[in-house]
């Protein structure tokens, strides 16, 4: 199918400038025919992820890099006959270097020597210098979430976890779905939020994110909780929040299952939970614990 026929992204092509719009085009024909043959596990076309979210970037942000960007962002991660170097020979730096900054194959970014423990140390030292890295896995993070039914139960916990630790966190600090964000006003917002917070690499970046959510967390307990995501049970000590909870219905449904609700008053209380299908929180008012007797290691 040809997605570039839509009309919303030929109104963005007949409003950019001929040497934006003939990038813009480069980036799609390279996008597309990457993964030209894949599917997602809806089955739909995977191409449709790329492009529906770089048309949602381009309504939030107005920015031509990071539509370009975004088209690219999985193209290397999902693609084995594709290289790195080719995002860097095809395209410039603020492009590769976001595209590289969120692909998790890669340890260490294409021309640096720097060797990263995992996908997102490397991710978070992207973040602390290029902002479009910031937005552009958000954007992907946001999607993921929306689109969480077809994946099996194990791992909506996981990718949920993982966001509620780093990436709603994030959208809160970077007021992300707000209509007057821009990409320089989130530049501002990141800056503060490092400089207010003495944050000055992407190890301490990473660990004050994990405790905006979570009560006494580190790297390695986050490894623990993100292998073993089911089988945490979580405590809530936040009567009023819980009630709020309660009254939406939260604990109606079959992703949450209660253990137990002890010390019911305004003085001390706590409720005692497992999730079978994580349900992401909109608020980072409230803190979780990990039960100390109720963590089944596996």
């Amino acid at each position: 199918m040809e997605y570039s026929d839509t009309p919303q992204f030929k109104k963005i092509l007949d409003s950019l400038s001929l040497k934006e719009s003939e990038l813009l085009n480069k980036a799609y024909n390279f996008a597309q025919k990457a993964h030209e043959w894949q599917k997602r596990k809806s089955w739909e076309d995977y191409f449709i992820h790329p492009l529906s979210v770089g048309l949602s970037l381009w309504n939030r942000f107005w920015n031509v890099d990071l539509f370009i960007a975004w088209l690219l962002h999985d193209t290397v991660e999902d693609c084995e006959s594709l290289e790195m170097s080719e995002v860097y020979e095809e395209f410039w730096e603020n492009i590769w270097f976001i595209v590289d900054s969120i692909t998790k194959t890669e340890k260490s970014f294409y021309r640096e020597e720097e060797i990263f423990e995992d996908e997102r140390d490397k991710m978070l030292s992207g973040w602390a210098k290029n902002i479009g890295c910031i937005l552009v896995k958000l954007a992907d993070r946001e999607h993921n979430l929306a689109t969480l039914k077809h994946m099996p139960a194990h791992k909506q916990v996981k990718k949920s976890f993982e966001s509620q630790s780093l990436y709603i966190p994030l959208m809160h600090i970077l007021w992300f779905n707000e209509e007057w964000l821009s990409v320089e006003k989130s530049e501002i917002l990141f800056q503060n939020y490092l400089t207010d917070n003495k944050l000055e690499n992407h190890k301490q970046i990473k660990n004050e994110l994990l405790n905006i959510c979570f009560n006494d967390f580190s790297e390695e307990l986050f490894d623990i909780v993100y292998n073993n995501s089911t089988s945490v049970v979580w405590e809530l000590e936040d009567r009023e929040f819980f009630d709020e909870l309660v009254e939406k219905g939260w604990f109606d449904n079959e992703d949450v299952e209660i253990h137990n609700i002890s010390g019911y008053s305004n003085w001390w209380f706590c409720a005692t939970f497992t999730y079978k299908n994580w349900v992401i929180f909109d608020s980072t008012l409230w803190k979780l614990n990990i039960s100390k007797s109720g963590f089944i290691w596996i």
